[in-house]
């Protein structure tokens, strides 16, 4: 799994976006089958401008078939172990219904 912290440095959102697309690229690039974006909350702690644009950005992704999908940080324990272990696994080797099903 890579990490990439899109909060760091405080960008705008758009440089924000602009790095997710380009971290997502590489890890593609790599056969990377996992990648956690680190987004923030904002000052006020319930979700900043950043937040929501990735989250936009991930659904976009998602319905043109760019990316197999996508978990939100709230959901994240809800998958489990075996739901993370789904999300490593190449593309077309998922098996039974778990990650990328819905």
């Amino acid at each position: 799994m890579k990490t990439v912290n899109l909060k760091e440095g405080m960008p705008l959102v758009r440089q924000a976006l602009m790095q997710m697309d380009r971290e997502l690229a590489v890890a593609r690039a790599e056969g990377c089958g996992l990648v956690k974006l680190i987004h923030g909350y904002g000052s006020t702690g319930a979700g900043g401008e950043i937040r929501i644009a990735v989250q936009n950005r991930l659904r976009e992704m998602s319905e043109r078939g760019e990316i197999r999908g996508f978990i939100f940080g709230e959901n994240w324990t809800k998958i489990g172990r075996a739901g993370v272990e789904d999300c490593e696994r190449p593309a077309g080797t998922e098996t039974g219904q778990g990650f990328g099903e819905r």
